[in-house]
This record gives C-alpha cells, structure tokens and sequence, in this order.
C-alpha cells in the first residue's frame, strides 16, 4: 500500500543502504503489515550514521560522490562525519 512518492522512497533508501550493487529484499525497508506491531530499526542518528558509512563505502571513499549519493552536500557531510566520528 502507498503511492509513488513512497515507493520512490524505500527504492532511494535501499539504494543507499545496500551491501553490494544489488538492491535485496532485506534492503527494503517496507511498511509493517497490520498483525505485527510497528517498531524502528536504531535510533536516527544510528540510522543516519549507517546511511553514510554504507554510502561512503558504495562509493569507494570518494566523499562528493557520498554527499551526491546521500543528496546532501559535502560541507554537511564532513559535519556528520566528524559528528559521527567516522573516520
């Protein structure tokens, strides 16, 4: 269930957080069905933190293709890496 806007989304995502180049069922995030209860995966900061280090890593280290990646820019990127002591 959802739109376009939606599945945008959760393909935008997994993109990001797939391992390989491959997207995955377990890289889609998909909204819980109606029997089992809602929960979060991580905190948002964890959750942010992850983002970056796997698109980082999609990227081969190359910090402006991480920042295009994750649609931010790479000012913001090298605040959220030191924020998040990535290295």
């Amino acid at each position: 269930p959802g739109n376009v806007r939606e599945l945008a989304n959760v393909l935008e995502r997994a993109a990001i957080m797939a391992e390989g180049r491959q997207i995955t069922p377990s890289d889609l995030l998909l909204a819980p069905s109606q029997d089992k209860q809602p929960g979060v995966d991580g905190t948002l900061k964890e959750l942010e933190r992850r983002a970056i280090i796997h698109a980082l890593e999609a990227c081969g280290g190359h910090r402006k293709n991480a920042a295009k990646r994750l649609g931010i820019g790479v000012r913001t990127l090298y605040d959220k890496l030191k924020e998040y002591d990535i290295a």
